[in-house]
């Protein structure tokens, strides 16, 4: 942003960057509906976003993941808990790595 705008229209860089968090973590959180979606229905990926990207909003994709949750037998939802959990792991090893890779250059930007 300009520095010569008048004060009105300047933005804080804090702001830049609590929105681009709020919207990073609401894709993030409309990808693993998704995703739970195409497991529970048991399609790939690339089938189940073609079914998904049909639906208008996150609010209709909890609906249907709600029906389709009711719907699954327990032992398939958990068969699915227990799958995603074997990897958890390897998440949180990626997560904390990609974070300590970020975190000397987050307070450059302030």
């Amino acid at each position: 942003m300009p520095k010569n705008w008048p004060p009105s229209l300047q933005i804080p860089d804090a702001y830049y960057i609590a929105i681009g968090k709020v919207a990073s973590n609401w894709a993030a959180f409309e990808a693993l509906v998704n995703s739970l979606l195409w497991q529970l229905a048991k399609v790939h990926d690339d089938r189940g976003a073609c079914l998904t990207a049909q639906i208008a909003n996150v609010a209709r994709s909890l609906d249907r993941l709600i029906f389709q949750l009711q719907a699954t037998p327990l032992d398939d939802i958990l068969a699915l808990v227990d799958a995603i959990d074997d990897h958890m792991d390897e998440f949180d090893k990626l997560a904390n790595a990609v974070l300590v890779e970020i975190e000397p250059s987050v307070g450059d930007q302030q």
